[in-house]
């Protein structure tokens, strides 16, 4: 599925509660999704449970949704977040490669230019 039928299609089914209510219903659904998704992950490395992907992509969709609704809110696409993801990142590694040192030493200032010029 395309992204931009995914939100269409996802969004027809939000209860569109108004925008305050909406942007607070999806920052508390993001967090409490992302926790979902770290249980998951504790269990398989704590306890020794084998990863369970099906249960890990349930929680997944799950974020996606309440991060879909933020952006919606927003008004802010996924496209516009993927592009200034990725201006953000050459800004950082302009080497075009991850590299340790580059995450340690960022420039904040540069990479919030890099976001703003998309």
């Amino acid at each position: 599925m395309e992204l931009n039928e995914y939100t269409t299609r996802a969004m027809a089914l939000a209860s569109n509660l108004g925008e305050r209510e909406d942007m607070i219903h999806a920052s508390l659904g993001i967090p409490s999704e992302a926790g979902e998704v770290c249980g998951i992950i504790k269990d398989t490395v704590a306890y020794g449970k084998p990863l369970d992907i099906p249960h890990l992509v349930e929680e997944i969709v799950d974020l996606c949704w309440f991060m879909t609704l933020m952006l919606r809110t927003a008004g802010v696409t996924w496209e516009h977040v993927f592009d200034a993801n990725i201006a953000k990142l050459e800004a950082r590694y302009p080497s075009g490669s991850f590299s340790q040192a580059a995450a340690l030493k960022r420039d904040l200032d540069a990479e919030k230019a890099a976001m703003a010029a998309v």
